[in-house]
């Protein structure tokens, strides 16, 4: 498994010792080199997890995490428009519920193009999806959060990190 991008101005372009086109040998002392690369994703999707939950003594989350809310509004009919993988038992083990695709023509992406959403910063392929109009998914199983999320309707909250 090759490290394929390294996210502008994120904790490992921060951090500087991992660079594009790197090899990964090994998660946390665990040998990964015969390891499938959606293995390795589930082992790195649990890193951020940990990385998540440890908020600084003032409760605060850690500067290198990019944590914001965009609202839209979903009509009647309206998909929103996103795919999501992870939640507890998923196939990729027990990692948080994340945008794995995107619709182009769907709310989600319209995000990304005009609006206060915009201005907030938009959705994007990998945000983990923390926060459903109030209501944690943190533990929740795939299915039950593509429930949360089809369930919605009027003003639709996204609490996300990327």
């Amino acid at each position: 498994v090759f490290v394929s991008d390294v996210v502008k101005g994120g904790l490992v372009d921060t951090d500087g010792r991992l660079m594009q086109g790197d090899q990964i040998l090994s998660v946390n002392g665990e040998d990964v080199r015969s390891a499938t690369q959606e293995a390795v994703a589930a082992q790195l999707k649990v890193i951020q997890l940990t990385l998540l939950n440890q908020v600084t003594e003032n409760n605060k989350f850690p500067e290198h995490q990019d944590i914001r809310t965009v609202e839209f509004t979903k009509g009647p009919g309206d998909s929103l428009g996103i795919s999501i993988a992870g939640g507890v038992g998923s196939p990729l083990g027990d990692i948080p519920i994340f945008i794995a695709m995107m619709n182009p023509n769907g709310l989600a992406a319209q995000t990304q193009l005009k609006g206060a959403a915009a201005e907030d910063g938009r959705l994007k392929r990998g945000d983990q999806i923390i926060a459903v109009n109030g209501q944690s998914l943190e533990g929740v199983t795939h299915e039950e959060a593509v429930g949360i999320l089809k369930r919605t309707k009027g003003t639709v909250t996204l609490t996300v990190l990327s």
